[in-house]
């Protein structure tokens, strides 16, 4: 399944809105969902860090040089209510880079692999 690509989009653990205890629990969260990935054969799995104040510029030219299979956009986007519009703009920008993809969304850092599960069963 290495072919595969799903990449986690999630504002960056050391994110300035976030409280220390959150930035470990997001850090720790990150470490934890890169291993369980590759344990469950999701090896070609990576996190791309974007935050509302910079937008998403780079996330459209990595979208435009690398294939995209999966698409994970973190509860710290989704979750934050003031993220709404920075999450629709998300949304968006990967549906016009990349309308083949299939997203996905997690409850935590650690819990892509279920998320991956779903839209890519490992049979």
């Amino acid at each position: 399944m290495s072919a595969l690509r799903i990449i986690q989009v999630g504002l960056p653990w050391t994110y300035h809105g976030f409280d220390a205890a959150t930035k470990e629990m997001v850090r720790v969260g990150l470490e934890k969902g890169r291993e369980t990935m590759k344990q469950a054969g999701y090896e070609n799995y990576s996190t791309y860090d974007v935050t509302p104040e910079e937008g998403p510029g780079e996330l459209i030219k990595f979208l435009g040089k690398e294939r995209v299979d999966g698409v994970v956009i973190g509860y710290g986007i989704r979750g934050i209510k003031e993220h709404s519009a920075f999450f629709e703009l998300l949304v968006n920008v990967v549906h016009t880079h990349a309308p083949h993809v299939k997203f996905m969304f997690n409850t935590s850092p650690d819990t892509a692999v279920d998320a991956a599960k779903r839209q890519f069963p490992i049979k």
